[in-house]
């Protein structure tokens, strides 16, 4: 049966070399520790994101992980407006791993494959097509019943959990994204792998990301976000104004800083294409439980109006 990952598809884990010394703490040289830092940034994450937005407008950059059979791969992603779907090319997240890494700690076109099911009355297809190595419909729904079906007779298999919070998003007027993987003769083959980034662009008030269908996960995650905005003069930092359930053991990495310049632009050309202003570039790294994800991610500048 094809299972549906619920946001950014199965995960591959990254097993890193461990040294064991009785004499203290391993240090291994600064090209391997690179190396390893920005494998663990790229692989072990179940869940990764990129976020760029601007004045009212967000990209949602997502590159899944997965492991078994490409066949088996499919996923639903929940937007609040109606997206523009494509592709990134380039290398984002290996760039941003290299760019938020810290020092180490040393002393001083629209042909579609396969067929579907005809929509439910009360489930609209905004949108068929394929997308690089993706078979991509965008969908709206009245009713999440129906909604729910739809996906089950088109092979995107949710588990039950999903009903709740698909009700909610439902209920919220939010957009429907379905992928799955292009069963071509070369991704029949893949076992395991990291997808071409997909790329979601939609109006948003406040940069955003959902996280109410991942309560229906069966087992807890690592998320890795980044929220990427033009670097304009006194942009204040971001705070959550939305935010899953906190628990206090649920924190891997605090929100942290980066500022990519105008003159870093040669190092990190995909990062660079976003804006030409540079960017400034707020990241967190969470493990999380499914139970804590009772609300989707929305933050605000400190000092901005909140509208809920």
């Amino acid at each position: 049966m094809r299972r549906a990952p619920l946001l950014a598809g199965l995960t591959i884990a990254a097993i890193l070399p461990v040294n064991g010394r009785t004499d203290g703490c391993y240090m291994p040289p600064e090209s391997e520790w690179r190396k390893q830092r920005e494998r663990s940034l790229i692989l072990e994450p179940d869940q990764k994101a990129l976020i760029f937005f601007d004045r009212g407008r967000e990209q949602l950059i997502i590159s899944p992980n997965y492991a078994g059979q490409s066949s088996d791969f499919a996923w639903v992603v929940p937007v609040p407006a109606r997206p523009k779907v494509e592709i990134l090319k380039g290398a984002p997240f290996h760039e941003l791993a290299r760019l938020v890494e810290p020092p180490p700690m040393r002393k001083s076109t629209m042909a579609m494959g396969g067929r579907f099911a005809p929509p439910a009355a009360s489930v609209t297809v905004i949108e068929r097509k394929t997308v690089g190595d993706y078979d991509v419909s965008v969908l709206s729904a009245t009713d999440s019943r129906a909604l729910m079906n739809w996906l089950a007779e088109n092979h995107y298999h949710l588990p039950p959990k999903a009903e709740a919070p698909m009700k909610a998003y439902v209920r919220d007027g939010w957009t429907f994204v379905a992928s799955k993987i292009r069963l071509n003769d070369h991704a029949s083959g893949l076992k395991t792998g990291t997808l071409t980034p997909l790329k979601l662009t939609f109006d948003t008030q406040h940069p955003m990301y959902p996280m109410r269908l991942t309560a229906a996960s069966a087992q807890p995650f690592t998320l890795l976000l980044y929220i990427a905005e033009p670097n304009r003069p006194g942009l204040g930092p971001l705070e959550p104004m939305s935010q899953p359930l906190p628990r206090k053991d649920s924190l891997d990495g605090a929100y942290a800083t980066q500022i990519l310049t105008p003159a870093m632009r040669a190092s990190f050309p995909t990062l660079a294409k976003l804006s030409p202003a540079g960017l400034h570039v707020t990241w967190l790294r969470r493990n999380m439980r499914p139970e804590q994800c009772v609300r989707d991610y929305v933050w605000q500048h400190r000092g901005e109006p909140i509208v809920r």
